[in-house]
């Protein structure tokens, strides 16, 4: 923001209309500038209408508005101001005004104006007031506070600064300008630079210790590294075919155990059958004398029967008399046990009209007993609330004792001390007057040692204003030089770059960087493309080669079952052989019994061919029998052996074909990347053309990217040197600008140190008569309290003494006030609580009297009910007569259920007796004609 002109009129005491071009020669040309005159001038006036023009307030009166406008001269009826000033977004005029009713000057004070114009155009941009505030921030980027603080420091806020001490300043300019968030910040920067410093010490000590490799070193690990790669591949193949191997192996050694699990099964069996064989000898004979059996059993079971029933119906008949006996006994039980219920109730019934009655006085004297618990809480409170009062009322009368003794001794320093009164209105007067003195004695003191100063600056100004007269001259000379110098490279520069910008050179590099990397990645997924659908052919194979292998092994297994099922056949022929032949050679003894002719008593047979002595040799049929047994082990250990190799296969079908789905998904997906990446080329080629296309576009692009990155390297090298010669002629500029301001401000600095001397000399004479002025006054002041003479080094010491006078004498007024309520307090609070007490005490005879008269009831009431019932408790004794009637009932239905059961075990015996009888008188005919 630039700020061109302010035009204003009627503000302070600048009257009438007032214009300040800042674009004249004889601001633009010097750079800075100074606005000086005595207090009163209008200095500070021109600030404050660049603020109103803009913001509409002023730093020292804020907000000018429709009641308050303290900026207006005075006897004018209208003001105004108006500021020009340019940003990067334009130029703009603001405007702002405001007048008295009829524009007089005892008019009402209007609604102010304020707009904002192009100042080219002269079109109104704006004119609402608040909008015209956000249009300037908009335009600006500063509100009213940003713009105070930042490009307009408010005169007193200055002052401070100026005058504080050097080392005071720096808070007081964060306070001027809001900007104590920054020195926060610079010791947080701080603080954060001194930690990461160690953080790099720490890291720059381990670089130290660590040794970089040459680059012969470093290709020898690259080329290891490499070779560790392919070795890691390799083993981690070899790792895979050993995984599957090995789980093939468990499966094989899981079956081969149960394999010889079941042969151990088939010895066992064969040991315990061959163990059995002398007792399958005696099984035969057994079975010899099985048919008559059945009819010994019958006769033996008909007479086992005839003796356990003859048993029962003796015991039967000798338990029914003891039976009877103990049903007559339950009869009398069951007729005692009904008396005594019958009893019970009759007891519970008499009892409970007597219940009924004591329930009745129970309630009653509950209601009475609560009663009086209540009565006797309250007069019990009612006690202790007096006992309060009570205290009350003494500890009042000794307070109100206290206060009326200090209102004497207030009376007492009143009437002594009754002159230091007239401080309370006059000690004002007296520290203006003294401070008076004091600002005086220090504007004069500090003029004598300004004088001196003064002096001492004019001499000092004349020898270095013409010193920078010379320095001005060699800057200008360096300034031409730096300027032609930037001239011919700026040439050299556009040459280089063929009227290109560079940054367009870089995009069009990076472009094609990105164009080269797109067809990298597509030529590596082409050769991807190309080993996967190698893998595919191979996978095909071998999944060809592991099913024709199945169908092998699975025509081996129909061919071992079949062959395992007909040696089970011939195995139990044999056993059956072997099994005869056994039996044929330990019957040899009673063949030689046999006669031709004569029926063996065995079988009955008459013809007896073992007995001429053709007996059959047992050990070639067990010879037989044991090598078709080895055979069928043999066939079933190479049928397990089939199974697991079919199992086996089985698992490399089903992992082949695992990856040769994975080895088509990534197929495709190579292809889907590829043909995007050709799409996005923007190249149309077959799939055979397509890997001599990419490598010809990937040659054409690198070529392209060399060229480029060649020019951009040679104008960037330009570009250095340009900026190089930039910041030279930079930096000789402001050299030579800086040369102009020093030379400019020598000579003002000239120009202010005679006119401050000559100012000085009559201000220290003007400060000497106001001095003797003031110190008459203020002896007059004084007079009255006894102080004859006023030193100036004791000015803060009688002002100390007055003030404590005046404080002590405030303080007893407003001690006797305090003093004077609080004994007015103090006795309408014991009069209050004197006649509180004398009420509660009536109410408490009142309340004792009710209270004696139900406790009188409540002992009537007691009198009554132990009369009626003695101390029992109603409750009880009804579950006492109601758990005799209940236990009464119970005994009469156990009593009842036992007759009961007596009675059915009577019938059931004389039931039983008579079965019994018939059943073995007819058994005992039976027995008779077996």
């Amino acid at each position: 923001m630039r700020i061109l002109g302010v035009r204003f009129k009627n503000l302070n005491s600048l009257v009438g209309v007032w214009h300040v071009d800042f674009t004249h020669p004889a601001y633009a040309s010097d750079g800075i500038f100074a606005i000086t005159g005595p207090t009163g001038a209008g200095k500070t006036t021109i600030m404050d209408a660049v603020c109103l023009g803009l913001y509409g307030s002023t730093p020292r009166l804020g907000k000018v508005t429709k009641s308050s406008n303290e900026i207006m001269s005075r006897q004018t009826g209208e003001c105004f101001a108006e500021v020009t000033f340019e940003t990067p977004k334009g130029s703009y005029r603001c405007h702002w005004s405001q007048h008295r009713a009829r524009k007089q000057p005892g008019g009402e004070l209007q609604q102010a104006r304020h707009e904002i114009a192009d100042a080219d155009s002269g079109t109104v941009l704006e004119s609402k007031i608040n909008q015209v505030g956000e249009f300037i921030e908009m335009a600006t980027g500063m509100d009213f506070e940003r713009f105070t603080r930042s490009m307009l420091l408010a005169q007193g806020g200055f002052a401070v600064f100026l005058q504080a001490p050097p080392n005071e300043r720096a808070p007081i300019l964060e306070q001027i300008t809001g900007t104590e968030i920054y020195s926060l910040i610079s010791m947080k920067v701080h603080a954060r630079r001194t930690e990461e410093h160690d953080k790099l010490e720490i890291l720059q000590a381990e670089l130290k210790g660590i040794q970089v490799l040459s680059k012969d070193e470093e290709r020898d690990l690259q080329t290891g590294l490499k070779e560790k790669q392919g070795q890691e591949t390799e083993l981690a193949g070899k790792a895979n075919d050993m995984r599957k191997a090995l789980t093939w192996r468990e499966g094989i050694f899981v079956l081969e155990k149960e394999l010889g699990k079941l042969d151990e099964q088939q010895q066992d069996f064969e040991q315990r059958r061959l163990a059995f064989a002398p007792e399958s000898k005696k099984l035969e004979k057994s079975r010899k004398a099985l048919g008559l059996e059945g009819d010994y059993r019958g006769v033996t079971a008909l007479r086992e029967l005839q003796d356990s029933e003859t048993r029962e119906l003796h015991d039967a008949t000798a338990m029914l008399p003891e039976k009877e006996k103990t049903g007559a006994e339950a009869f009398a039980v069951k007729q005692a046990a009904e008396a005594l219920l019958n009893e019970a109730r009759a007891r519970q019934m008499s009892e409970w009209d007597v219940i009924k009655k004591v329930r009745d006085l129970d309630t009653q004297r509950g209601e009475k007993k609560k009663q009086l618990a209540e009565k006797d809480k309250t007069i019990g409170e009612i006690e202790k609330q007096g006992k309060g009062y009570q205290s009350h009322v003494e500890s009042g009368e000794r307070e109100l004792k206290k206060a009326l003794a200090a209102l004497e001794a207030i009376r007492e320093y009143r009437t002594k001390h009754a002159g230091d009164v007239a401080l309370v209105t006059n000690l004002s007067a007296i520290e203006r007057g003294f401070a008076l003195l004091r600002d005086i004695e220090a504007k004069r003191i500090k003029a004598l040692e300004e004088l001196s100063m003064a002096a001492g600056k004019k001499e000092s100004a004349l020898s270095e204003c013409a010193r920078r007269e010379s320095d001005h001259e060699k800057s200008c000379r360096k300034f031409e030089k730096s300027h032609n110098n930037l001239k011919g490279l700026t040439d050299e520069m556009t040459a280089i770059l063929q009227g290109r910008d560079i940054s367009r050179w870089r995009s069009e590099a990076d472009a094609l960087k990105d164009s080269e990397r797109l067809l990298l990645q597509t030529g590596e997924t082409m050769e991807r493309i190309d080993r996967t659908s190698t893998a595919l052919d191979g996978l095909k194979t071998s999944i060809g080669t592991l099913n024709a292998g199945r169908v092998r092994i699975l025509r081996e297994i129909k061919s071992c079952t079949d062959r395992k099922a007909l040696l089970e056949k011939d195995i139990d022929t044999l056993e059956t052989q072997v099994s005869l032949l056994s039996r044929i050679r330990d019957l040899e003894a009673e063949r030689k019994r046999l006669e031709d002719g004569q029926p063996c008593p065995l079988c009955g047979a008459t013809e007896h061919p073992y007995a001429m002595g053709n007996v059959p040799v047992l050990n070639k049929a067990e010879a037989g029998l044991q090598k078709t047994k080895d055979e069928f082990k043999k066939v079933s250990h190479h049928l397990n052996k089939l199974e697991a190799d079919i199992v086996r296969t089985a698992a490399e079908i089903q992992h082949t074909e695992k990856e040769l789905a994975e080895k088509r998904a990534a197929l495709d997906a190579d292809e889907k990347q590829c043909a995007d990446a050709l799409l996005r080329l923007r190249m149309e080629v077959s799939q055979v053309e397509r890997a001599g296309k990419v490598r010809e576009e990937i040659a054409g692009v690198q070529a392209k990217i060399a060229e480029i990155t060649g020019f951009v390297a040679l104008a960037e090298e330009k570009g250095r040197q340009e900026k190089s010669a930039r910041d030279a002629l930079e930096k000789a500029r402001k050299i030579f600008d800086n040369a102009g301001k020093t030379l400019q401000e020598a000579r003002h600095n000239l120009e202010t140190a005679v006119l401050d001397h000559e100012r000085l000399t009559k201000d220290c004479a003007a400060l000497a008569g106001e001095m003797e002025k003031a110190r008459a006054a203020a002896l007059v002041d004084v007079e009255l309290f006894g102080i004859s003479r006023i030193p100036l080094d004791s000015l803060d010491a009688l002002l100390k003494d007055l003030t404590g006078r005046k404080d002590i004498w405030q303080a007893k007024e407003a001690e006797k006030t305090a003093q004077e309520k609080q004994s007015d307090e103090l006795k309408a609070g014991i009069e209050k609580h004197q006649a509180l007490l004398h009420t509660l005490e009536e109410d408490l005879a009142a309340r004792r009297k009710e209270y004696d008269g139900l406790k009188g009831e409540y002992e009537s009431l007691s009198g009554s009910r132990r009369e009626l019932f003695g101390e029992k408790n109603a409750d009880q004794e009804e579950k006492r007569l109601a758990a005799e009637v209940d236990k009464a009932g119970k005994a009469l239905e156990k009593a009842r259920e036992d007759y009961g059961q007596i009675e059915k075990e009577i019938s059931a015996l004389k039931e039983k007796i008579a079965s019994l009888q018939v059943k073995t008188e007819h058994r005992a005919k039976e027995l008779a004609q077996a």
